[in-house]
């Protein structure tokens, strides 16, 4: 039994490709590499979400009692990133909201709006309003 396992050995040696040497690197240089891809993917993120948030969309929005303290002037998107501050224009006013919740799901509305915000934009009476987001 010993000598087959032996003679397997020295037939799969035969056939198996040699390994090609490959250059070594340090430690350091590997996390040089690793640095500098996850700093320019950092980049890449950053310039794609910028890209996203710079670009203006019109459409129908209303208002909710939305999550926020009160008295600040908040909102909802669907894909526009947290925290960024959009510009709101109804009717000649324009308001800063900052984004916090992630909606409308009302197919056609591209925005919901805090009770304040909707106040600022003079948006009560109607309910649902044509805006431009910025």
């Amino acid at each position: 039994m010993v000598a087959d396992i032996g003679a397997a050995v020295e037939v799969i040696g035969r056939i198996a490709p040699r390994r090609r040497t490959r250059r070594t690197i340090s430690h350091v240089e590997a996390g040089k590499e690793l640095a500098s891809l996850y700093r320019y993917t950092l980049i890449a993120v950053a310039l794609i979400c910028l890209a996203h948030s710079a670009k203006a969309e019109s459409g129908y929005a209303s208002y909710y009692g939305g999550r926020g303290h009160k008295g600040e002037m908040t909102c909802a998107h669907r894909t526009r990133p947290f925290g960024s501050v959009v510009t709101v224009t109804y009717a000649g006013h324009s308001i800063h909201c900052r984004i916090n919740d992630r909606g409308p799901f009302v197919r056609g509305r591209v925005i919901d709006v805090s009770l304040t915000a909707a106040r600022a934009l003079g948006m009560m009476r109607s309910g649902v309003v044509v805006v431009l987001v910025e």
